[in-house]
């Protein structure tokens, strides 16, 4: 009974913690909105039934805080939410609070998707079926798992409420990361890569939401 009661405690403090726990990035956010020229429309060719759109860039590194960004390429994308993860402890956190699994083209259909297994965990996405519906390349070319680093409150507060199976759309900037004690992340800046290193790191400058049905 005393262990019961102990364990009890245990979990409620942490959930106390949790919540007394303020949402990570929530200053770097706004600093952000004050460096960054928000997005005020998407591409007119944007489409989830195509990849997303990038276009290299020649921008000049910015500091916030212990960060500083350096900008590869401009990015747009309309995707189906296949898998959301929040993190709140790892080393990207406070700079990056959630990642989204992201699908487009076949990896956005209902009857490809069915028989596909969809998880995420330790900033990876992974996916399992006992008879691929597609090739397993053109899933890896048509789905990916992103690190989002939302700019301004109102874009934190579209993806803190994202939704999976709703279709999203992100307008920003692909960039790398430097922290000031060392930590380096590096952006993907192509489809085709699979593993370790292969997830885009996004400054979301734009987010819409909208239900799949």
């Amino acid at each position: 009974m005393t262990k019961r009661l102990i364990l009890i405690a245990l979990l409620g403090y942490l959930s106390w913690l949790l919540w007394l726990a303020p949402a990570p990035s929530t200053e770097l956010t706004r600093q952000l909105a004050h460096t960054l020229q928000p997005a005020s429309h998407f591409d007119p060719e944007l489409t989830i039934h195509h990849p997303p759109l990038q276009h290299p860039l020649n921008a000049t590194p910015f500091t916030i805080g212990d960060y500083r960004f350096v900008p590869q390429a401009q990015f747009q994308i309309e995707a189906r939410i296949l898998s959301r993860q929040t993190y709140r402890f790892d080393r990207l956190a406070p700079v990056s609070p959630i990642d989204l699994a992201l699908g487009w083209g076949p990896m956005a259909q209902d009857h490809i998707l069915e028989p596909i297994r969809i998880r995420q965990a330790r900033r990876f996405y992974f996916w399992s079926t006992r008879e691929p519906p597609i090739p397993p390349r053109e899933i890896g070319r048509h789905s990916a798992n992103m690190h989002l680093i939302p700019v301004g409150d109102s874009v934190a507060r579209t993806l803190r409420r994202a939704k999976v199976d709703q279709h999203i759309r992100l307008h920003g900037y692909l960039v790398d990361v430097h922290h000031r004690n060392g930590g380096y992340w590096r952006t993907s800046l192509t489809r085709d890569d699979t593993g370790a290193g292969a997830c885009e790191i996004i400054l979301v400058t734009l987010a819409t939401t909208v239900d799949h049905h």
